[in-house]
């Protein structure tokens, strides 16, 4: 199973191993692995070649895509002509702590009693776009 690792530095896993990705391939696995559905190819163009003519940054997608297919025997994206999404099997930590995040937000809000004053280090900011405040004081 491959696995995409955003919280601490990029990781690329297959079956717990490795995948060595440039940084190119890295930004558009990362570009495409926030998102919860699939990406169009000229977003995606757009967003990590902004400087560059759109044809030429359509060419390097097309490109990162054959060399990430190569890499990933295949396994890591959903490409189709006009967009491009993680394959479904693809697990990404960004999601899996987001829906941590929410679930626990939900259950202390259920809590029946007051909550421990341990509960102060889960106010850390763990995503810079995670809203902390549901969580007691």
């Amino acid at each position: 199973m491959l696995k995409r690792i955003m919280l601490s530095d990029f990781v690329c896993l297959d079956d717990g191993l490795p995948v060595a990705l440039g940084p190119s391939q890295q930004k558009l696995v990362a570009a495409v692995a926030v998102h919860d559905e699939p990406v169009s190819r000229d977003r995606l163009a757009s967003d990590l070649f902004p400087d560059t003519p759109r044809w030429r940054a359509r060419t390097r997608i097309r490109q990162l895509v054959f060399r990430l297919h190569e890499a990933t025997k295949n396994r890591l994206l959903d490409v189709h002509h006009t967009s491009i999404g993680l394959a479904p099997e693809v697990e990404v930590d960004y999601h899996h702590a987001l829906r941590l995040l929410e679930d626990m937000g939900r259950r202390l809000r259920t809590l029946p009693c007051p909550t421990p004053s341990g509960w102060q280090v889960l106010r850390r900011r763990l995503l810079a776009d995670i809203d902390v405040a549901c969580l007691p004081t």
